[in-house]
């Protein structure tokens, strides 16, 4: 073992993972070699040490730019007739979220991230998309850039499915996997990126 943390809060479980950074619900990010804080808690406008932010690994998958010190995060609602949110790029410093790109649906369907990860570079954010109603759902992969702001990749990877959610990990190089299970099955699908 290199470092272990206890965490106080219920809102501290991880959100966002990657080989240089580790980011927990409070939005507080981690270096995960030593174990140090590399962005503290955003704190309320309270007294209490209570943070500002809070966010939950199933619905709001976040990662962290270093480059920039900006988060990239999922958060989205969906009614009947309206779509709020999507993909955002957020400022903590000056606590300013700019939408990237907007959530979808599409009749009675809407688009969830439930997992990403940035490139080596980090001018491209991997995604875990599910096209999801109350039923079975469609599992995606996509490649989002943050410089021109649009998705330039996206496979329909599975059909109806019910399973745990996809996660994606990135390894050097260009390789990306994504693992997810449908159907009874456990599948894996490995990716060599190259722009």
């Amino acid at each position: 073992m290199v470092w272990q943390r206890n965490l106080k809060r219920y809102d501290e479980d991880i959100i966002g993972a990657s080989s240089q950074t580790i980011v927990l619900g409070t939005l507080e990010v981690i270096d995960p070699k030593t174990g140090t804080t590399l962005e503290p808690v955003i704190g309320g406008s309270t007294k209490r040490k209570w943070p500002k932010y809070s966010f939950r690994s199933l619905n709001n998958p976040t990662v962290f730019r270093k480059k920039t010190r900006y988060f990239v995060l999922f958060k989205a609602k969906y009614s009947l007739f309206s779509t709020q949110g999507g993909l955002y790029l957020f400022n903590p410093k000056q606590e300013v979220k700019k939408l990237i790109r907007k959530g979808k649906r599409r009749f009675i369907r809407h688009l969830n991230v439930r997992n990403m990860a940035l490139s080596e570079d980090e001018r491209f954010v991997f995604l875990a998309q599910l096209w999801e109603t109350r039923g079975p759902y469609h599992i995606e992969f996509a490649i989002f850039d943050l410089e021109k702001k649009q998705t330039v990749f996206k496979e329909r990877l599975e059909n109806n499915c019910r399973g745990y959610f996809p996660i994606i990990m990135v390894g050097r190089n260009g390789h990306v996997t994504i693992s997810y299970g449908c159907k009874r099955k456990h599948v894996i699908v490995h990716y060599v990126i190259s722009f």
